[in-house]
């Protein structure tokens, strides 16, 4: 599992390196393909942040090329820059470059935290984690994201062609406030959901059909109209972030490359995108264990609860999924890292000598340090001989001293993929379906939330009768209903009205005109009594 999540990680703007190591971090650099390695030994001719000269023993000259702010799979940066210098001898297959997720040759994509097993205001409910404002301000977690958008302009004939242009048509001057001359945004602006990033006007040769009201147009002004069809590019929804770099390409018109491009392009335009994603609530977090869990809540630091020497932690995270779970690594790691954070050391915890120890060799290394630290420091509070390991805290709100003791340690937590800014969907107004009247789909579209069936029962058993009154009639494709709602929540002119039939079942209505067949309703009534009869139609 933790490996799983170690293949989501994030790169960090600011990370660290771990205090508690596995010796593997040098290994797995060295069997990654994102770096570049020597091919052969040599002498380094010239070492850039481009590229990489070096010349082996045979008198030849490699050259190697570096990555520059190229985007991952997963919309990051991925930068190499060099570790070599000019004159260095290098030998086979030692590295030449390093990228955001190497310290000093080692992998490293996390940071390490002052953790804190236990509870805070429940919000820890369901393996959520709380983190301090000190995380947020001293930007640990912060990383940078990359969008890349690419389009081509293309042509079939002297009559057809596309090209980018500020004359658009049914569009304002504050839409096109920040594109240059040419119809391209500049470099270095801020850009939001809807923001236009390039125009682009297809200009087609009149059809068959408006021919005739061509040439009436033209022999009355004197102008000749073209068809005229807007295919500019923007911004999709819930996208932002600003305008690093802009690459135009001019394509070679002959027959050999138009068969590779697959259309008649003659120009490329690519845009790149970087945004900077801080720490939010709803952020993933995992440790090395596969202890990973949602961000829940960021508490003040003064709120949060210390240790005697006046250190809060800066994650809290449940206790509850240690015991289920069954992955007591992540405690031994807390408490390792405690000591060496402590002593300022990095520690390898190494089995090669528990031979004759067997199970109580970490145990009996934990408690040493522990008590070796004690007398170092001059604290008795850093090891206590009845809870050994755990530690007295005191609440930060009132100062009182809690009754249980918790488990305080160093652990080495990361950022994973999954950002609540990329899941994050909300709509307030919407376009609807145009047959059935109800709310699109999907973010994209910008749709309502999908309400399905299991979710009605749900709804039902509670007996919420209001609620699914509004989201079956109102919020759906009530149309009817839809109106007088708002007329009464903005004008307040008219009552609030019982809802009518929805535009679904005037569909079916359609469907069945179309079979011929009729439904319709009938009340009978009585006219001795004067009142309404049932009346049972099996449909």
């Amino acid at each position: 599992m933790g490996a799983k999540m170690q293949s989501q990680s994030v790169p960090l703007l600011n990370k660290k390196k771990s205090f508690v190591i596995t010796g593997y971090e040098k290994e797995i650099i060295t069997k990654s393909d994102t770096t570049i390695k020597a091919l052969q030994e040599g002498i380094v001719l010239n070492a850039s942040s481009l590229k990489i000269h070096i010349k082996d023993l045979f008198n030849r000259e490699i050259v190697y090329y570096l990555s520059k702010y190229k985007k991952s799979n997963q919309n990051t940066i991925i930068h190499q820059k060099p570790l070599v210098w000019n004159g260095e001898r290098v030998f086979t297959n030692q590295l030449l470059t390093q990228h955001q997720d190497i310290i000093d040759s080692e992998f490293a994509i996390g940071n390490n935290l002052l953790i804190y097993y236990g509870n805070f205001c429940g919000y820890d409910f369901e393996d959520a984690v709380i983190v301090s404002k000190r995380v947020l301000y001293q930007q640990l977690f912060s990383s940078l994201h990359m969008d890349i958008y690419e389009f081509n302009f293309c042509y079939n004939n002297e009559n057809d062609i596309e090209f980018s242009t500020l004359e658009i048509p049914k569009q304002s001057y504050y839409i096109k406030k920040n594109l240059d001359s040419l119809g391209i945004i500049k470099e270095g602006e801020k850009i939001l959901t809807g923001s236009i990033l390039l125009t682009k006007i297809k200009v087609a040769k009149p059809t068959y059909t408006y021919k005739s009201i061509f040439k009436l147009i033209y022999s009355i002004f004197g102008k000749t109209i073209r068809n005229i069809k807007d295919n500019s590019l923007y911004i999709q929804t819930g996208k932002s972030g600003r305008v690093s770099k802009i690459e135009l390409f001019l394509v070679n018109i002959n027959s050999r490359h138009k068969y590779k491009t697959y259309n008649n392009s003659y120009l490329k335009c690519r845009i790149f995108i970087c945004k900077q994603r801080f720490l939010t609530v709803g952020d993933k977090l995992c440790g090395r264990y596969g202890n990973k869990g949602i961000l829940s809540y960021i508490a003040e630091n003064a709120d949060l609860p210390f240790l005697q020497n006046s250190f809060y932690p800066d994650i809290i995270v449940g206790a509850l999924g240690i015991p289920s779970r069954m992955n007591l690594g992540q405690l031994f790691e807390a408490l390792v890292g405690k000591i060496s954070f402590s002593y300022n050391i990095r520690i390898l915890p190494s089995f090669t000598t528990s031979s004759n120890l067997y199970f109580n060799y970490l145990k009996i290394l934990i408690y040493n340090f522990l008590m070796f630290n004690n007398f170092k420091k001059g604290f008795n509070w850093l090891y206590n001989f009845n809870l050994p390991g755990k530690f007295i805290i005191r609440d930060g709100r009132t100062g009182v001293k809690l009754k249980s003791s918790v488990l305080c340690g160093v652990s080495r937590y990361s950022k994973l993929i999954h950002m609540i800014k990329d899941k994050l969907h909300f709509r307030t107004t919407g376009p609807y379906t145009e047959i059935l009247q109800q709310p699109l789909k999907g973010k994209k579209n910008l749709g309502g939330q999908r309400f399905g069936e299991m979710e009605i029962w749900a709804l039902e058993a509670f007996g919420a009768s209001y609620n699914l009154k509004e989201i079956l009639n109102y919020k759906s494709d009530d149309c009817f209903a839809r109106n007088n709602l708002k007329e009464y929540l903005l004008f307040r002119n008219t009552e609030l009205q019982n809802s009518t039939i929805t535009e679904s079942f005037r569909v079916i209505l359609k469907e069945f005109n179309g079979l011929i067949l009729n439904l319709e309703l009938f009340l009978i009534t009585d006219d001795l009594e004067e009142n309404y009869l049932n009346l049972t139609i099996n449909y």
